[in-house]
């Protein structure tokens, strides 16, 4: 019978640590392997260490008996991929991201065609595009759509603003901010941080202000760019963040996401729901299914497809522990509302907001 199969980036540390250990290795050097192989292995997602692991049992079984050289290495992989699933639960990284672009449709699950994608785009070659979900923005681009991959850069870049002290200018190097996000420091990384970073700087929104710390005066106000400079190199970049955004970090407005969880999520949808429960569901437990279905950017598609991509979103995020439970429910025949009881993980997203005295 065929065993259970490793993904490649795991299977590739497995290998390393085969060659690396030794059958009378002492304490220190055990404990090094152990702390150098933890970090990569923290990067996999969970369901696949999971996997790695029930494979190497699988292998350790049928020496068990034998007790050799072999037997000794494949318990020694198995207690770091134990010791590497249970670091992604405890010590995964919180990253911020402001409560006014989780709350706004700015990053989406999907992009309509070409076709649709060229009547969306004015005399200059910019997408603009009006996006009504929990807040009504103009959403306007000269590179395209962002996705859940611009809005992990965003959420680093928010998490490197801490780091470099809450200035709203700030540097650093692609390697700091892929240790930020759980990226492997490489050039293919590398350059996609750089293209993220540059449409980012392109992209321009009007949205729906809170002006009161009640969250109740509304109105509409006009932001030029989510990020208003950036000087974007091969290795590092220096950028300056929009008043709007940098204001709102300063004043603690935010969730903060646990990165092991986001990058766990199966689904772009799943991920995207993550971020806006995590601010909405701090007072509001019944949710529009419409709002958040455009909320999400998946309102061209069929009712049925809708509902299905839904359903399967929010069953992933009750996998991962971010809620409890949900119930779909019906007005008349159709479902209009979801109710959701969400975990006290995700409620905690909203009590560690940090202000610039506290970094």
């Amino acid at each position: 019978m065929k065993g259970i199969s490793i993904t490649k980036p795991i299977q590739q540390v497995l290998d390393k640590i085969e060659a690396e250990y030794e059958i009378h290795i002492s304490a220190e050097a055990r404990d090094d392997l152990l702390e150098r192989y933890i970090k990569p292995l923290r990067r996999q997602k969970t369901h696949n260490l999971q996997r790695a692991l029930l494979s190497i049992k699988e292998k350790s079984f049928n020496y068990i008996e034998s007790n050799n050289d072999y037997y000794k290495l494949l318990l020694f992989q198995q207690e770091i991929l134990e010791e590497s699933i249970a670091s992604r639960r405890i010590h995964g990284k919180k990253m911020p991201v402001e409560r006014a672009y989780a709350e706004s449709p700015i990053f989406t699950a999907s992009s309509p065609s070409s076709k649709a994608i060229i009547e969306l785009k004015n005399e200059d070659g910019e997408i603009v595009e009006k996006r009504v979900g929990y807040r009504t923005i103009e959403y306007k681009s000269k590179h395209g759509y962002l996705t859940t991959g611009d809005f992990r850069i965003f959420g680093g870049l928010q998490r490197m603003w801490e780091l470099k002290g809450g200035s709203k200018k700030f540097s650093f190097s692609y390697n700091e901010l892929c240790d930020v996000i759980d990226y492997s420091p490489e050039g293919g990384n590398y350059r996609t941080i750089e293209k993220s970073i540059l449409k980012l700087s392109s992209t321009s929104i009007t949205f729906e202000e809170f002006l009161d710390a009640e969250l109740t005066n509304r109105d509409r106000i006009k932001v030029q760019n989510i990020i208003q400079s950036a000087d974007i190199g091969k290795r590092n970049a220096e950028i300056t963040f929009s008043d709007r955004l940098h204001e709102g970090l300063q004043q603690g407005n935010v969730v903060r996401l646990n990165l092991s969880i986001f990058h766990d999520l199966s689904s772009v949808t799943a991920k995207l729901l993550y971020s806006l429960l995590s601010s909405l569901l701090e007072k509001q437990k019944i949710l529009d299914l419409d709002m958040l279905i455009n909320q999400l950017g998946i309102q061209n598609n069929s009712r049925k497809d809708v509902i299905k991509t839904i359903r399967e979103a929010l069953d992933d995020l009750v996998q991962s522990g971010v809620i409890y439970d949900y119930q779909l429910l019906r007005k008349g025949r159709s479902f209009k509302e979801v109710e959701l009881l969400p975990s006290e993980q995700l409620l905690e997203a909203l009590e560690e907001g940090i202000t610039v005295s506290e970094i």
